[in-house]
C-alpha cells in the first residue's frame, strides 16, 4: 500500500459544489465504487498510512502543535472518500481505530495528546476563585502607585450639514 506524497494545495482542494451536474457520471472518484468496502480493509489501509515513516513524521509534527486527533482523523477520512478510497460510513467506523494509533504513536514518542476539542475547553477554562488570587497578586507586586489619568475636556464643536441637529441656544 504505497501512497504518494501530495503537495498541500492538492490535498486541501475539494469538489465544489454543483460539480456532479457539470462533469459527466462516473468521471469523479466520489461517484464510482470505493476502493475498499469491507471495515477490515479500511482499516488496514489506515494502519499502514499511519505507520508509514513520512506519514508518522508529519504526524508528529501536527500533534505538537496540539490540533486534536479526532479533528486530524476526520481530516484524513473526508480526503480519502473524496479520493474514493471507502464510504464515509467506514470512515466514521474506522476514525476510533486511527485516533488510537495516531495515540500510541504519540505516546511513544512522548508527545502529550487530545483526542477531542471539549478537551481544551475543559483545559482553558480557571475557575473563579484561582483568577481572584492571581489577580490578588499581581496587585501585591505593584510596587508604585497607578497614577490616575485626567479627562482632557474637548470643547464642543457644533454639527454641521445637512442631517445635524437644530441645537437651540440657551434652553
Amino acid at each position: 500500500m504505497a501512497t504518494t506524497q501530495k503537495k498541500p494545495s492538492e490535498v486541501l482542494m475539494a469538489a465544489p459544489a454543483g460539480i456532479s451536474w457539470t462533469a459527466p457520471d462516473k468521471s469523479r472518484p466520489w461517484q464510482n465504487p470505493p476502493k475498499y468496502v469491507k471495515l477490515t480493509d479500511v482499516i488496514q489501509f489506515y494502519m499502514a498510512v499511519i505507520s508509514s515513516e513520512d506519514i508518522s513524521d508529519d504526524l508528529l509534527d501536527t500533534l505538537e502543535t496540539k490540533l486534536p486527533l479526532s479533528v486530524i482523523a476526520e481530516g484524513m477520512m473526508l480526503t480519502n472518500v473524496d479520493k474514493g478510497i471507502h464510504t464515509i460510513d467506514a470512515g466514521i467506523l474506522a476514525m476510533p481505530i486511527m485516533m488510537e494509533m495516531m495515540k500510541t504513536i504519540a505516546m511513544i514518542h512522548g508527545v502529550d495528546v487530545k483526542d477531542y476539542n471539549s478537551d481544551y475547553d475543559k483545559e482553558e477554562t480557571m475557575s473563579p476563585r484561582v483568577m481572584k488570587q492571581a489577580i490578588d497578586k499581581v496587585f501585591k507586586t505593584i510596587k508604585e502607585p497607578v497614577e490616575e489619568v485626567k479627562a482632557v475636556e474637548e470643547k464642543a464643536v457644533p454639527a454641521k450639514g445637512l442631517m445635524a441637529r437644530n441645537i437651540k441656544q440657551g434652553v
